[in-house]
């Protein structure tokens, strides 16, 4: 892990538009790694996006959050996508303020940034990937995307029961135990509908309930990968609240 460096969310923005907008599609995000009880909420992808292996169907899960807005702040964007997409409110959980911030950079070296911005909540860690462009997402006629998401902690602070937005934004709101959050971020999960897996329980949308299939298999997108590239575990992450 590389020294320590200074930073805001506008000066990080700032270096990764002038390295990747000349040759890539530029993606910007913040989503937020939801603690409740001794688990943590995830959105599973929609099904348009969903791929098959053999007799199985792979989908694929992520943080709660969304896609940054032109002049919009990564926390700004956080607080609308919470109330959009799970209807929680910023007062209803508690962030963790990171004494530093981790910049997760594909294979590169993973480095430690103190952000100061020391009146809202720092993100655990920034994502700066390398993706190939979906077709969906392509507007620049470019092969690749260019993705920077910043991803915050936090617990819900009471009792908390999921709304699922009444469209098809969302797919399902999935708690993961934390004895089965290694294996699902690894990608050994393997989900047959009918029988009820210790660990896990997904509030589906009723609208898309004639769409989902009878096995499954789940596979980390997005925010979660930088819980395996950083090595960090439900532990570790509980003591960002001590």
């Amino acid at each position: 892990m590389s020294n320590l460096t200074m930073s805001t969310s506008e000066q990080l923005t700032e270096d990764f538009l002038k390295k990747h907008a000349c040759w890539s599609q530029i993606n910007r995000g913040a989503g937020v790694l939801l603690i409740f009880k001794n688990g943590i909420y995830f959105l599973l992808s929609k099904p348009k996006y969903w791929e098959t292996d053999r007799n199985s169907t792979i989908i694929k899960f992520g943080g709660i959050g969304g896609s940054i807005e032109k002049n919009e702040k990564p926390i700004e964007c956080l607080k609308r996508e919470l109330d959009e997409e799970v209807k929680i409110s910023f007062e209803q959980i508690k962030f963790a303020y990171p004494s530093t911030t981790l910049l997760i950079k594909d294979d590169m070296p993973i480095q430690r940034i103190n952000m100061t911005e020391s009146d809202i909540p720092s993100p655990i860690y920034v994502l700066e990937l390398i993706l190939p462009l979906r077709k969906d997402r392509a507007q620049t006629g470019k092969t690749y995307s260019s993705l920077q998401l910043f991803v915050y902690l936090a617990k819900v602070k009471n009792s908390f029961t999921p709304k699922i937005s009444e469209n098809e934004d969302i797919t399902a709101i999935m708690h993961v135990n934390q004895n089965i959050l290694d294996r699902l971020l690894k990608g050994e999960i393997e989900v047959n509908k009918k029988e009820t897996l210790q660990g896990i329980k997904i509030f589906w949308n009723e609208n898309l309930s004639k769409d989902i299939p009878l096995n499954f298999k789940l596979y980390p997108r997005f925010s979660p990968i930088g819980l395996l590239k950083a090595n960090l575990h439900f532990k570790d992450l509980e003591k960002y609240f001590k």
